[in-house]
């Protein structure tokens, strides 16, 4: 008992953030995306590619958008690129599928449909 309340007062190390996503809006309910990372490390840009996995596919385009942009315009498009390549390595093709839906390898009109 007296190791828990120990551990309530005592300094607790402060964790650095390795990536962080904060999505807020403005009075007239435009979205921002604020995207925090520490460096531009395959650990960073893996962790950032777990927190943006949890999005739905919707919510994903949008929030890409802004990092497509937000890259774009600081210069780094070579970072959007390596984001996005991290993050399809992680969730594949398949989450952009709705869902009950498979991938399949069957082309889109059948050799006997084209007679």
């Amino acid at each position: 008992m007296f190791k828990t309340i120990t551990k309530l007062f005592s300094k607790q190390k402060k964790e650095e953030k390795v990536s962080a996503i904060t999505i807020y809006t403005d009075e007239t309910g435009e979205i921002f995306v604020d995207l925090q990372i520490k460096d531009y490390s395959d650990i960073s840009i893996d962790h950032l590619s777990g927190l943006l996995s949890m999005y739905n596919p919707a919510a994903f385009v949008e929030v890409n958008n802004v990092i497509r942009n937000q890259c774009k315009n600081s210069g780094e498009e070579d970072l959007h690129e390596k984001i996005f390549t991290k993050f399809l390595e992680k969730v594949g093709t398949s989450f952009f599928l709705p869902e009950g839906k498979k991938e399949t390898n069957e082309p889109c009109i059948k050799p006997d449909q084209m007679i």
